[in-house]
């Protein structure tokens, strides 16, 4: 068909259709498609005086440059082109198919792809709720949201674009989800409450069909916040629901998304000093009492149930008005609606001073048990090692007991199990003690400065005579040769025996025990590992528990209280540091300890030279709950 015969069928067609061609502009030397000319159908919609001679991408008022080069350029390829998008002009969505007729003209019709009956628009647009229809791919062809308040949308920046491009990720995800549902018919409709800007909205979506095919969705959002509703029912349930807030000692409190109270009763409003109208419609920071000097605590308390969509419980001080210290918990639980939206927080607060107080006294009770426990066992251990020594002085006087046949070996036996186990139960007695205190904050941590290599590499040697014993073969390693930091002697060789004493408890026959000493500006890292036989990873947690012992460690051959490891954490944390677990079952443990590397004004001095004379004492006490079956 020749230009002419063309252009005769473009005049009468009844689609909105224009010729254009490409040309450079000399204004911002982009690519243009300038208008040549306008069939009759599109001059009923757009005057022809302020189309020819303009840019197709002005006229239509497309704001996306970028995304029209790369349509400009695909155009130019295929010769046939087709694209639906949304025109601003014409307030439309429209199938644009791009015809190249000859040399460098264009025919471009304008094909309506959804019709959307003008009537119904109408009425749809008087609703007194929003409402919009969206198509297939989610993008809005039609709504009359057009208040400030949601969102802060118009009808404007809402048309043509899809929900991920106008509301916050969260929301837009909910409302897509729900539409994914629409058009897979998975359901029949959706409805749901949700919480935005403050307000409650009841929202309910349907899809269109066009002969049994899903064309586009439908939705309707009400405002219900503050709806009245007369029903005498409602209004008798809300009176009561008053009455018993009212009467409940504990202070109840309700806050929106905003952080304003929208609900308060009678106890909460009387602690703060105010009546219930002084506190509904205002958040924590323009109250006019004492709650707003912690008005940024609240906040923060409010933020993390907000993130997290789970329940809180904070302990909180006061002091009375007649100078009692006052203990409150509260509760603090987000209202989630359907979607995940946290449209509001409710708040319980109690008094809790009887309770605190009984356990304080409990624990005040717990402890002065234990130490009187812990200091009556050391009178009577006193006694049986100075029976036991003074029974070792006699035996070494002969050979042969006149009054029996036994040999003294045989009763040396005897007395290394008496001699064992009163270590054993005076390892007990000293972890009760030194637990108690660290509970009870007593435990002093004096620390001086001293060679942590030297230290640590004196107690790996006197304990592999013992390990060696068992069939167990020690390695010590260091990256450095000597480090002066600032540690509590007694304490730190509580932790090494104690970590060392685990790795042989739990070692395989023939094992292996490392202990390592690396260091950086921060930390003096100390490593304790064996080829042993592990502890599981969801059990790493409970390890370091009082009186807890995990499960595959229970098959061991020797018997423990469960109060080492505990103490051993609490004992790294007083120096401030930190001890962490990698194991793997039937492969390895390495405990990590990791020490500030730094100083003190305290020098060593003779008093450590005493602690450090008592090693081997000390490491067959540790070493105490170490035994076979035989000789126990």
């Amino acid at each position: 068909m020749q230009i002419i015969d063309y252009i005769k069928v473009f005049n009468k067609t009844p689609l909105l259709g224009l010729l254009g061609e490409f040309k450079t502009s000399e204004e911002n030397n982009c690519e243009v498609f300038e208008v040549l000319k306008v069939n009759l159908k599109m001059k009923e919609v757009l005057n022809e005086v302020d189309v020819l001679g303009k840019d197709i991408v002005d006229i239509f008022g497309i704001k996306n440059r970028e995304k029209i080069k790369l349509i400009y350029k695909q155009i130019k390829k295929e010769k046939e082109y087709s694209i639906e998008e949304y025109i601003p002009r014409l307030n439309k969505f429209y199938k644009l198919e791009i015809l190249h007729i000859c040399e460098k003209i264009y025919v471009v019709w304008l094909k309506p792809f959804f019709e959307f009956d003008k009537c119904i628009s109408n009425a749809l647009a008087k609703l007194n709720c929003l409402t919009w229809i969206k198509d297939k791919r989610g993008r809005y062809i039609s709504t009359n949201i057009n208040k400030k308040e949601f969102y802060n949308l118009n009808e404007e920046n809402i048309i043509g674009k899809t929900d991920s491009e106008i509301f916050p990720k969260e929301v837009a995800d909910a409302f897509v989800k729900g539409d994914l549902k629409l058009l897979t018919k998975e359901v029949d409709y959706i409805s749901m409450l949700s919480f935005v800007n403050g307000k409650h909205y009841d929202v309910s979506s349907y899809p269109i069909y066009d002969d049994n095919e899903i064309v586009a969705t439908i939705g309707f959002a009400r405002d219900i916040t503050g709806e009245d509703d007369c029903k005498i029912e409602s209004e008798t349930q809300k009176k009561m629901i008053e009455l018993i807030g009212d009467n409940i000692p504990d202070h109840i409190f309700f806050k929106d998304s905003e952080g304003v109270f929208r609900y308060c009763n009678d106890a909460f409003a009387k602690s703060n000093g105010v009546s219930k109208d002084e506190i509904i419609g205002k958040n924590d920071f323009n109250l006019d009492s004492v709650r707003k000097f912690c008005a940024l605590k609240y906040v923060k308390e409010d933020e993390k149930v907000y993130k997290s969509k789970e329940g809180i419980i904070v302990e909180a001080q006061e002091t009375g008005d007649d100078g009692r210290k006052i203990y409150r918990e509260t509760i603090k639980v987000p209202f989630v609606d359907s979607n995940g939206f946290v449209g509001g927080i409710l708040g319980i607060s109690r008094d809790i001073s009887h309770r605190k107080e009984a356990e304080m006294e409990f624990e005040r009770l717990r402890m002065e048990f234990f130490a009187n426990l812990s200091h009556e066992f050391r009178t009577p251990l006193n006694l049986i090692f100075s029976s036991v020594q003074l029974l070792n002085m006699k035996l070494s006087k002969c050979d042969i007991c006149n009054s029996c046949k036994f040999s003294n070996k045989e009763y040396g036996k005897y007395i290394d199990i008496i001699n064992r186990n009163g270590f054993r139960l005076l390892k007990l007695v000293n972890n009760l003690i030194d637990i108690t205190k660290l509970d009870g904050g007593t435990l002093e941590y004096n620390p001086v400065n001293y060679d942590i290599v030297k230290f640590i590499e004196n107690i790996v040697d006197l304990s592999s005579d013992f390990a060696n014993e068992n069939g167990i073969e020690m390695i010590f390693d260091t990256s450095i040769e000597e480090k002066i930091i600032a540690f509590n002697l007694e304490q730190m060789e509580r932790i090494i025996l104690n970590l060392i004493s685990n790795s042989i408890k739990f070692n395989k026959p023939d094992g292996k025990i490392e202990v390592s000493i690396d260091c950086n500006d921060e930390f003096v890292e100390i490593q304790v590992k064996d080829n042993g036989i592990g502890i599981p990873e969801d059990e790493f947690s409970e390890v370091f528990e009082k009186f807890n012992q995990v499960n595959n460690r229970m098959t061991k051959v020797s018997e423990g209280s469960g109060i080492g490891l505990s103490l051993v954490k609490s004992l790294v944390e007083l120096h401030n540091g930190s001890i962490s677990i990698e194991s793997e079952l039937n492969k390895y443990t390495k405990f990590i300890i990791k020490i500030p590397n730094v100083t003190t004004s305290n020098e060593y001095s003779e008093k450590e030279e005493y602690l450090l004379s008592k090693y081997a004492e000390n490491i067959q006490i540790e070493f105490s709950d170490i035994y076979s079956n035989l000789n126990v």
